[in-house]
C-alpha cells in the first residue's frame, strides 16, 4: 500500500473506533437515565419497591429495564467492557 491508502485506512479505523466510543457512553448515559427514572418512579408497581433489598432490585431490572428483551444491566457492563477493551487497543496502535 502507498501512503495515501495507509493514511486512508487508518483514518477510518480511528473514526470507527470513535465511533464506538461514542456508541458505548450514549449506551451508558441510557442505562443510566433509564435507571434514575425507575428509581423515581411513582407508578402504583413501584410503590412497594425496597431499593436496599437486592431482590426487589433484580425485579426492576428483570420487568422494567430492557432493551429488546436484553436485561439495561448487562447492556450497560456490556458497554462498559467494550469502552475498556477500545481504549487499550487505540492506546496500543498511538
Amino acid at each position: 500500500m502507498n501512503f495515501k491508502t495507509k493514511y486512508m485506512a487508518r483514518n477510518y479505523f480511528l473514526r470507527g473506533i470513535y465511533w464506538l466510543f461514542g456508541c458505548t457512553s450514549l449506551l451508558s448515559a441510557y442505562t443510566f437515565i433509564k435507571w434514575q427514572k425507575a428509581v423515581y418512579y411513582t407508578d402504583w408497581t413501584f410503590k412497594n419497591i425496597n431499593l436496599d433489598n437486592p431482590n426487589h432490585v433484580i425485579w426492576v431490572i428483570d420487568n422494567y429495564l430492557c432493551v429488546g428483551g436484553v436485561s439495561i444491566y448487562w447492556c450497560f457492563l456490556l458497554a462498559i467492557v467494550i469502552d475498556l477493551i477500545l481504549r487499550k487497543i487505540l492506546i496500543k496502535t498511538n
